[in-house]
């Protein structure tokens, strides 16, 4: 347990890909729920208002679908953060081993 603490404590292993892998899978829940109560609510109206339930039922996969993409888009630029500063250390790390190895 000292070991996961320790990782969590000392900074050196970013968890912030973890934490947005994590919060798209709860994002593509969220529109997955809201796409069910919308066409829940489409299928019990529908005798009461049916163009504004057959409209719901054919907009509502299409407005999920783009949800959809959108929290993707969303969820992948935060991760280019992250992977850009990874990638950068790593450069780092190579020129300095390649200006030590010219002496």
């Amino acid at each position: 347990m000292q070991g996961l603490i320790g990782r969590f404590l000392g900074f050196e292993k970013m968890i912030g890909p973890h934490l947005v892998k994590f919060m798209y899978y709860v994002g593509l829940g969220f529109i997955g729920i809201a796409l069910m109560i919308a066409l829940g609510s489409a299928a019990f109206s529908i005798t009461s208002t049916p163009m504004q339930s057959g409209l719901t039922i054919v907009i509502g996969p299409l407005a999920a679908a783009v949800g959809v993409l959108w929290w993707r888009f969303v969820c992948e630029l935060f991760l280019l953060a992250f992977n850009t500063y990874e990638r950068l250390g790593e450069i780092r790390d190579k020129l300095s081993a390649q200006q030590y190895s010219q002496f």
